[in-house]
């Protein structure tokens, strides 16, 4: 739901076709908060979004699994998935927008 608020309420961007070209019309956007930072508040919501089917997809198979098979993940080894793929996101976000010299 984060997703859709966020694109269909705070942000509602426009796109401008056949020009690559478009404007922001949102709450955030008469708030003054540059178009910029509300991309990249997009990517990172559709980054976590892809880590959420990643992780369902993860669960499922290990659902499926024997008990004893050696493609069975430990619970210490899906955590440290899950963290590492999460956090790279988001430094990776970070790293993007708010570092850079404006």
């Amino acid at each position: 739901y984060l997703h859709d608020v966020h694109l269909e309420i705070l942000y509602e961007g426009f796109p401008l076709f056949p020009m690559l070209a478009g404007y922001c019309y949102g709450i955030l956007c008469h708030w003054g908060v540059p178009i910029l930072v509300n991309l990249g508040i997009v990517i990172l919501i559709m980054g976590q979004m892809g880590v959420a089917i990643v992780m369902c997809i993860v669960f499922r198979h290990q659902s499926i699994i024997l008990p004893m098979s050696p493609f069975k993940f430990s619970p210490l080894l899906i955590l440290i998935l899950f963290l590492d793929v999460f956090l790279y996101d988001v430094i990776n976000f970070s790293i993007n927008f708010f570092s850079k010299k404006r």
